[in-house]
């Protein structure tokens, strides 16, 4: 990873962005719960976020500039996270490839954990080939998982396991 691209923690001095990214139509039909979001909502689930030690909510930089967002919410399981992402709507192009380098950089570093799992509707295949990009192995389909008030969507579940760890006979 370049120096200049980070991964850091969210802070309240980034709520607006994050909320104009999440809001962005673009952003929110990707979304398991894709309905707009107010500041009063999005100031609320960042005050609980901040109070459980099991959620980290980050933003990612390029030179200074945020570009994407970036939440790992620890399972009860230990150190297995499961990860959610979205970059900035005007974000170049390359952009979703560094942030999730970045991301797995953090969490084998400053979260040591061993599991990321992620959620993609089957009908995402941008999501699909980002994760299958960065190393993730589908492990399986939840079919008919997701009901978006219209009709029921399979949801692919996708699991990336740092060096091997917790893998019996590896």
């Amino acid at each position: 990873m370049n120096a200049k691209n980070i991964v850091r923690v969210m802070t309240e001095a980034d709520l607006a962005i994050v909320l104009e990214w999440r809001n962005h139509t673009s952003v929110r039909q990707q979304m398991f719960h894709p309905a707009e979001i107010s500041e009063a909502e999005h100031k609320k689930w960042f005050s609980a976020c901040a109070m459980n030690d099991k959620r980290h909510l980050l933003v990612y930089e390029e030179h200074g500039k945020p570009m994407g967002f970036v939440q790992f919410t620890e399972l009860n399981a230990g150190k297995v996270a499961e990860w959610g992402f979205y970059k900035s709507p005007a974000a170049p192009a390359g952009v979703g490839r560094r942030l999730g380098s970045a991301a797995l950089d953090y969490a084998a570093g400053s979260l040591a954990l061993v599991k990321i799992c992620g959620n993609v509707f089957e009908s995402n295949k941008g999501s699909i080939r980002f994760h299958q990009k960065l190393g993730f192995e589908l492990e399986g389909t939840l079919r008919a998982q997701h009901y978006d008030g219209v009709r029921y969507h399979d949801v692919w579940c996708f699991g990336y396991i740092f060096n091997g760890q917790g893998i019996t006979g590896k």
